[in-house]
């Protein structure tokens, strides 16, 4: 049998553990929101693609890089950066509530 101040240790590490607990999630949120705000910004400018870069044509005489922006490109490196600023929001979330 446990004296009544070893349960009461117990019962007072048991809520601090869960006090920590419901901060770590309350802390994952706004992680999930810029998960969240990274699609829909990724399917926003994917459903607007073709009109993105479609009108502005490269100039006479552009060296490599600067035709590989212009154009119907622009729209394709756009949504590849959103991507990657999306799996940069999802890895610091798991990783994030893998370490509480």
């Amino acid at each position: 049998m446990r004296t009544t101040d070893e349960q009461l240790e117990q019962v007072l590490a048991r809520s601090e553990h869960l006090r920590s607990r419901a901060a770590a999630r309350r802390s994952a949120v706004p992680y999930a929101l810029a998960c969240a705000a990274c699609l829909a910004l990724i399917a926003f400018v994917v459903s607007t693609m073709p009109q993105v870069g479609g009108e502005v044509a490269p100039p006479a005489g552009a060296a490599f890089g600067s035709l590989a922006l212009g154009g119907p490109t622009m729209g394709f490196v756009l949504v590849c950066l959103l991507a990657f600023a999306l799996g940069v929001c999802v890895t610091l979330l798991v990783v994030h509530l893998r370490g509480k």
